[in-house]
């Protein structure tokens, strides 16, 4: 099994989430809840965001690190091209 273990604090385990936006809906309310209550002595939650935004500043708030990653995969394809070359692209 992988060793997930924080090299500068030894008794901590990472956990590297990943979301697709960083407003403040349902899934980002539930990942500050679980951020909050997190066992902090066994857990380093790190979080990586499409962009800043109100997430961000409360994860900021609650100590959590933050990372910001604006790559476009996040989003379709289609939204990147007009659709005419969306349809080249799936046709090879």
């Amino acid at each position: 099994m992988p060793n997930y273990t924080n090299k500068h604090h030894p008794n901590k385990t990472n956990i590297l989430i990943v979301m697709h936006g960083a407003g403040r809906g349902g899934v980002e309310q539930s990942l500050l809840t679980l951020c909050s209550n997190l066992d902090k002595e066994k857990y380093e939650p790190i979080v990586v965001l499409p962009e800043s935004g109100p997430l961000k500043t409360s994860l900021d708030n609650i100590g959590v690190k933050t990372y910001i990653s604006p790559i476009g995969w996040w989003t379709p394809i289609r939204f990147h091209f007009n659709d005419a070359y969306y349809y080249r692209f799936l046709a090879g």
